[in-house]
C-alpha cells in the first residue's frame, strides 16, 4: 500500500503523461496521462505502435518505442522499476522547440556553406600544405565548420523526423551499408585512440530501409559511444538477426554517469543553458537515433551489461515489400555531398582528420 502511494506521488511529480505498468497492466496513471483516457486495468499491449516484441522480452531495460492512443501517436520512454516500468509520454509532433531550431538552422546553412567551401578551398594549397602551424589551424577551422554544419543539420531535422509516420524506402544490402559505415567510423575513430570492433550477419539481407536516417542514427550513436569511451578502450558492435527483426548493439566501457537518467535522455534540448557536461551537445543526436528505430518499425534499448558496460541496442524490423519503396536515384545528399563520417563524427575527432 505504502508503495502505490510512493508511485502515485512519483508519477504526479511528472509534468508530462505517465503511468505505471505492472506484469503488461497499467496499474497507476498520473493526471496528465487521465487526459488522454488512459485507464487502470488497461491492457498495454494494444498501444504499442513500435517495440512491442523489444518490450516483452527485454526486461530491466530502459526503452524508447511509440504508443498509438485514440488514433495520435506518442513517443514513450520506459524505465525500469522493480516491479514495472514508467512510461513517460511526449507527443510524436515537432514541439515549438525543435520547430524554432529549425527555422533558425535554415538561416544559419546559408550562412555556413560558404564559409565552409572557402575553408576546403583553403586547406590544400601549397602555402597552407607548407606551413606545419598555418596546416594545424586551417584544420582547426575546418573541424569547427564541420561540427557547426552537423549542429544545424540536427536542428533541421530532428523535428521533421520525430512527427513524421511514412518514411520513403530503398532496397539495400543491409550488413554492406552498416558495415561500410562502420569500416568509415573505425578508420576514423583510430585517429581518436578509440578502437572500433564489428561484427557483422552471416548471411547476405536485403531490405527497406531509410537510408539516411538509419545513417545518421548509427552515426549518432557511434558518436555518443566515443564520447564516453575512455582513449584507448574498444567499442564493440554487431549487427545480428532474430527471426523477422534486426538488433544493431553497441558496447562500451563507460562509467554509470554516462547514463545517469535514461528517461531524460531525448529531451536534454530542452535543459536550461549552463555550464555542465559538454559531452552532451545540444541533445538532438539521440532524437535522430530515436527518430530511426521508429522509422523501421523497431525501439531503442539502453542498459548496462553484467560487466558493466554501457549498451545501445537500436532495433529494426526487416521490410522486404516494396509500398514505400523509391528510387536512391531522387536521394538529396543532407550534406552537401561532404563526407559525412567527418560531420557525424566531428565532436570527437581531432583537426588532423580535417
Amino acid at each position: 500500500m505504502e508503495q502505490s502511494k510512493d508511485l502515485i506521488k512519483l508519477l504526479n511529480l511528472i509534468e508530462r503523461p505517465a503511468f505505471y505498468v505492472e506484469n503488461g497492466v497499467i496499474r497507476f496513471v498520473n493526471t496528465r496521462a487521465k487526459s488522454l483516457f488512459l485507464e487502470e486495468d488497461q491492457n498495454i499491449q494494444p498501444l504499442l505502435f513500435t517495440g512491442q516484441a523489444e518490450y516483452l522480452t527485454t526486461p530491466h531495460s530502459f526503452l524508447s518505442l511509440k504508443l498509438k492512443i485514440l488514433g495520435k501517436v506518442w513517443e514513450a520512454s520506459v524505465t525500469p522499476m522493480e516491479t514495472g516500468d514508467i512510461f513517460t509520454l511526449t507527443e510524436a509532433a515537432a514541439s515549438p522547440e525543435l520547430q524554432a531550431m529549425a527555422l533558425v538552422a535554415q538561416h544559419l546553412r546559408s550562412s555556413i556553406s560558404p564559409m565552409l567551401t572557402a575553408a576546403e578551398a583553403l586547406l590544400p594549397s601549397d602555402i597552407i600544405q607548407e606551413n606545419p602551424e598555418a596546416k594545424q589551424q586551417a584544420a582547426q577551422i575546418s573541424r569547427g565548420l564541420h561540427q557547426l554544419l552537423r549542429n544545424i543539420g540536427n536542428m533541421a531535422d530532428a523535428g521533421k523526423y520525430q512527427s513524421q509516420e511514412v518514411f520513403p524506402k530503398e532496397t539495400v544490402d543491409i550488413d554492406g551499408l552498416v558495415g561500410e559505415i562502420m569500416e568509415k567510423a573505425r578508420h576514423f575513430l583510430e585517429a581518436a585512440n578509440i578502437r572500433l570492433e564489428y561484427q557483422g550477419l552471416s548471411a547476405l539481407l536485403y531490405c527497406q530501409v531509410h537510408r539516411e536516417l538509419l545513417e545518421r542514427g548509427i552515426y549518432n550513436l557511434i558518436s555518443n559511444s566515443a564520447k564516453f569511451t575512455p582513449t584507448g578502450e574498444t567499442i564493440k558492435a554487431s549487427l545480428t538477426r532474430q527471426g523477422t527483426r534486426l538488433y544493431f548493439t553497441l558496447e562500451n566501457p563507460a562509467s554509470q554517469e554516462a547514463l545517469p537518467n535514461p528517461a531524460q535522455a531525448f529531451s536534454v534540448y530542452l535543459r536550461q543553458p549552463s555550464i555542465g557536461d559538454g559531452r552532451q551537445g545540444i541533445g538532438l543526436g539521440m532524437v535522430l537515433v530515436r527518430a530511426a528505430a521508429s522509422a523501421h518499425g523497431g525501439a531503442l534499448l539502453l542498459d548496462y551489461t553484467p560487466q558493466g558496460n554501457l549498451r545501445a541496442t537500436l532495433t529494426m524490423e526487416i521490410d522486404q515489400s516494396s509500398s514505400q519503396v523509391r528510387s536512391p536515384m531522387l536521394r538529396v545528399d543532407y550534406s552537401g555531398e561532404r563526407d559525412h563520417g567527418l560531420i557525424e563524427l566531428s565532436d570527437i575527432l581531432p583537426p588532423s582528420c580535417y
